[in-house]
């Protein structure tokens, strides 16, 4: 069997070996995944989860992650990919790409869509109340 194998990947076109690559290393990632995030519902990775988050944290009040307070927000913002961080730097780049291949109007399109999105939804979600943080550490 493996010699059938080994003969019909021989025979296969450069393609369908760079596919069938790209498909096995899919399957190791996915395999790899699903026995981590079985080991997380175990709880077998808690003491290292702990350790990495209090390598971040100031040791005198755990409730204050270490760093300035810009760069704590922007952090936040990109560990919840749609922050306003994220979102910027998203409309940037498609906004660019758009200019730079020549369609000019389908930028300015991104662009003022972001723009009035964000003016419109801005204001409604600050006024929104939001509970308590749930987590180890106290909200600020």
């Amino acid at each position: 069997m493996l010699r059938r194998f080994s003969k019909a990947l021989s025979d296969a076109t450069r393609l369908e070996r760079g596919v069938l690559v790209v498909l096995a290393l899919a399957a190791i990632g996915l395999l790899g995944f699903m026995h981590l995030a079985g080991e997380v519902m175990e709880g077998a990775t808690q003491g290292f989860d702990l350790r990495l988050l209090l390598m971040f944290r100031n040791p005198q009040d755990l409730s204050d992650p270490i760093g300035p307070r810009w760069f704590e927000e922007v952090m936040r913002d990109f560990t919840a990919l749609g922050g306003t961080a994220v979102l910027s730097l998203l409309t940037l780049f498609v906004t660019v790409f758009r200019v730079l291949s020549g369609k000019r109007r389908p930028a300015l399109l991104v662009a003022a869509s972001i723009v009035l999105g964000a003016g419109i939804a801005g204001p409604r979600t600050a006024r929104a109340e939001r509970g308590p943080r749930r987590g180890r550490w106290p909200a600020k």
